[in-house]
This record gives C-alpha cells, structure tokens and sequence, in this order.
C-alpha cells in the first residue's frame, strides 16, 4: 500500500537546535510516524537568530536523513516565497505547517486554502502554543490584525493540531468554528535518571529555554533578588538571546542578586549535550507563561530533575509524589515555599524525589495512544 505523503513547512530543523520545542516536536514526530507516511521537511538553512551562520548542506534539494524523513534546505527569501511551490511539486496529501503565525506559515494558509477548492489536499496548522493567554499579549496588535483578517477571508473550516484539551480550549476561544485534532506532543524516549549528589541548603536551580518575556527569565532573578534563602544557591541559565532587549533587563536585574546566589549564564546549549547539563542541576526553575509542552519539562524529569514551573502548562502538580510543583505567577509565596522545601533536602530525601520524578515521566506518556491521534489527524 503507497504511503500518505506529509509535508511539513516548518521555520527551523534540525541540526539546527536554538528554536528549541517546535524543533524537537518536529523530530520526534518523524521518528514515530516515518514507518508509516512518507514525510517531506521544507525549513530554512540557518537556526534560530542565525542567520549568517548557515548550515553546511545542500539547498534546494530533497536530502535523506537518518531519522527516515527527506528535507529540503532554503535560504530565508525562498522559503518565504518558493516553499508552498517546493511543496506542491511532490504532491502532498498532507499539509502540515508548523506555526500560525510566522510569515511563511500566514502567506501559505491563505494560499493553500484558496487551493483547496481545486484539490483533496489536507491542510493542518500546528499553532505549537500561540493561542495561550500569556503568548497572545506579546505583540498583540500585530496579532490581533492578523486574526482579524483569518477570520474575514478564511471562508470554510480548517484544520488544527493542538497537544491538549486546554491547547484546543485556547484556539476555540479565538478562532471559532474549526476542526481541532488533539494529538499529544511527543517526547524524546526517557534514558534513564541521572546520578545527582544533593547537600542540605545547597542548590542548583536550572533554567534552560530561550531568552525571550513568554519563558519568563525576569521572574525568576526578582523572585531570587527579593526572596532571602539559607545556604547556597547557583543559579544556571542556559538558552539563546531571542530578544536581547529583555536579555539586558534581565542583565540588569542580576546584579542586585544576594551574596549567597551564584548567578551563570552558559549560553546555547545543543540537543545532545542536555544529559550532561542535566547532571549538574537539581531542579528547573521554569515559570513560563504558557506551554502546550514543554519539551524541556518532560525531559527533566525523565533525568530525574523534579520541576518548580508555573501553572501555564499542563503539567500536573503533585508535588513529592511525581515531582512536578506548580503556582500560579501571582502566587510569589507559593513558589517561596515550594523553593525553601527543595532547598533543604538532603541526599536521601532528594533521590528519593529524583526516582518519582523519572517514574512519572514513564507513566505519563502512552505511545501507542499517541500514534493512533496522529493516524487519526492525518486521515485524508
């Protein structure tokens, strides 16, 4: 039987890695469903704010990868203009776009759909988190003009991809009247909990994500500038300067830090180097303003690495039981509290709150399950 053919427009791939999440939901997504469609990735030949630094492969070509799928390289003007014509020339039965409201991913919903009515293409939009509460207030305007405009000229229903119920609840809100697909996001396979030594009151917090308001950098250096705790705390930042502007309110901001909290910013950190940045830390400190996801999330625990995030993900609190603490952004109190547990445990008590963190992460996710909503998303 001839495989579905898949093509995905999405703005980064690997081996780029400083786009973070949506390049790892893409990979994984063609690790677990390569057996069964044949899957095409058109992306840009460059990462994530870097632009100069342009991949050493071939562009404009389908090349092989290793995790079974083909991939087509463009620089930014051809993929801004030539991807839906790359796209089309391989006759997809499936459309798959990567983001709602990236430029390439605007201009190829109004085209696409305008094909449509001449063709059985499917077309799926993958928003990967953009209809959360918190995303949605950055750059508003601009956002809003452009929902505006899909509202007026989108004259039929389309296709959504969300990783939750609340993720469907978000672009329902918005945009009414769609087809909505839940298909849970698919995490990288747990290898195993990693080996940490943890001392009384002596802690190292670890924020690994891009720099950028909705991750929320700023409100972990104030919660740390105006918290007191005993002991010692290191605090590690690691991520790329999406926008440098809050980068330097956040640079500011470290400097009135307490003697006793060790601030480091260590920078870009690829896919494959996370176990041994893993290892170093005790737990996340990861108060995003929304996550469908949150690969990292998932990836921490399944290191063993108990989580303190907000409540804008839909990671369930359960505290010591699974490793996951939760609070509301408004509830400074609340992640004092949490914190000031954390922070005191010993070796013993910390392993013993390491091993429910990775048992919950092989718990939580259910492969076969997932597969079928993607067969079920993907039916023409």
């Amino acid at each position: 039987m001839k495989k579905k053919k898949v093509c995905i427009i999405t703005g980064f791939y690997k081996p780029g890695y400083l786009a973070g999440g949506p390049i790892q939901s893409i990979y994984n997504l063609s690790n677990l469903l390569n057996q069964d469609f044949d899957i095409h990735i058109i992306t840009q030949n460059f990462d994530l704010g870097a632009e100069k630094e342009v991949y050493n492969v071939e562009t404009n070509v389908w090349i092989s990868r290793d995790e079974g799928v083909r991939v087509m390289y463009l620089n930014k003007r051809d993929f801004l203009f030539q991807s839906r014509k790359k796209c089309l020339e391989i006759q997809p039965d499936v459309i798959y776009l990567n983001s709602f409201f990236a430029t390439t991913s605007i201009l190829s919903i109004f085209y696409f759909n305008y094909l449509k009515r001449k063709n059985k293409i499917k077309l799926i939009i993958a928003p990967r988190g953009e209809f959360d509460p918190g995303a949605l207030k950055i750059k508003k305007l601009k956002k809003s003009i452009y929902i505006l405009f899909f509202k007026i000229f989108s004259l039929r229903k389309n296709n959504f991809h969300a990783t939750t119920a609340l993720e469907k609840q978000n672009i329902d809100t918005v945009l009414k009247n769609n087809n909505i697909y839940i298909a849970e996001n698919i995490p990288k396979k747990a290898l195993g909990s990693i080996e940490r030594v943890k001392e009384k009151y002596k802690t190292t917090l670890l924020f690994y994500s891009r720099i950028s308001p909705k991750k929320n950098l700023k409100f972990c250096i104030d919660f740390l500038v105006n918290n007191k705790f005993s002991g010692e705390i290191s605090f590690l930042v690691a991520g790329p300067k999406e926008d440098f502007n809050y980068w330097n309110k956040c640079e500011r901001e470290v400097k009135n830090l307490p003697e006793n909290i060790n601030f480091e910013y260590i920078g870009s950190v690829k896919h494959d180097e996370i176990d041994s940045l893993f290892k170093k830390c005790h737990y996340l400190f990861f108060p995003t303003l929304g996550e469908n996801f949150g690969h990292v999330i998932y990836e921490a625990l399944a290191s063993g690495m108990p989580i303190l995030i907000s409540d804008k993900t839909p990671w369930e609190n359960k505290g010591f039981q699974n490793g996951v603490f939760t609070n509301s952004l408004t509830d400074v109190n609340g992640f004092k509290n949490h914190l000031e547990k954390l922070h005191s445990l010993n070796d013993e008590e910390y392993k013993k709150l390491s091993e429910n963190s990775f048992s919950y992460s092989k718990q939580v996710i259910d492969l076969k399950k997932i597969k079928q909503q993607y067969y079920k998303m993907l039916e023409i």
